[in-house]
């Protein structure tokens, strides 16, 4: 776990992220008013989903599902 922390770390200096002393994440669960139905039927009717970057996430096995299924 540690090596694994370790990698994390060097990715994320490489990547530009600046590491100081202390380091803040903040989440928050939001609950969205999402119509499905109303963007399926968009898709079969060839029209791009609304947003084609959104995943699916099944509560209780946090399990995402991404476009490609």
């Amino acid at each position: 776990m540690e090596r694994i922390g370790e990698m994390v770390l060097e990715q994320a200096q490489e990547a530009g992220i600046r590491m100081g002393p202390i380091q803040v994440v903040d989440s928050v669960h939001t609950v969205a008013d999402v119509d499905n139905n109303a963007d399926r039927r968009r898709q079969e009717e060839g029209k791009r989903p609304r947003d084609p970057q959104a995943q699916v996430v099944k509560k209780g096995r946090r399990r995402k599902v991404g476009p490609d299924g």
